[in-house]
């Protein structure tokens, strides 16, 4: 089973519930594998996929790490976050991208600016991690937009 091979039938409820259930039936790391390929051929179809067919975070982790390898513009990071911080939660997804400041100065700029929709002012801990985030993206000359 290939990504490819549901190129042209993708965005159809019924085959993609359809490809979900054959995902589920392998073993989770094939099935990441999956969604690795699938990314490239639909990337909303792939995070839909690993939403509902993935269950280890470290694999959420390293689905956000691509996410940040390919921010190209503001934007795009925003799809990645709207699905992967609901699985990996506020703060550990704020650990992801102070781990990957220094590589993806950028898409961590891009992504504080969205990010702040998701941090919640009576998650004292969230609060303060972002804030130290946003203090080193700024000392590290990276541009958050306004």
């Amino acid at each position: 089973m290939h990504a490819t091979d549901f190129a042209d039938k993708l965005r159809d409820t019924v085959t993609e519930r359809e490809l979900a259930k054959q995902l589920r039936d392998l073993p989770e790391d094939e099935r990441y594998a999956f969604i690795l390929e699938m990314l490239d051929v639909h990337l909303l179809v792939a995070l839909e996929l690993a939403n509902g067919c993935l269950q280890r975070r470290e694999l959420f982790t390293r689905l956000l790490e691509i996410g940040l390898s390919r921010v190209k513009d503001l934007s795009s990071i925003s799809v990645w976050l709207e699905r992967l911080v609901p699985r990996l939660g506020v703060r550990h997804v704020i650990g992801i991208l102070r781990s990957q400041l220094d590589s993806y100065p950028f898409a961590v700029g891009s992504a504080l600016y969205f990010m702040q929709g998701y941090v919640k002012k009576e998650d004292a801990a969230a609060v303060n991690a972002f804030q130290q985030l946003d203090e080193m993206a700024k000392q590290k000359g990276v541009r958050v937009p306004d």
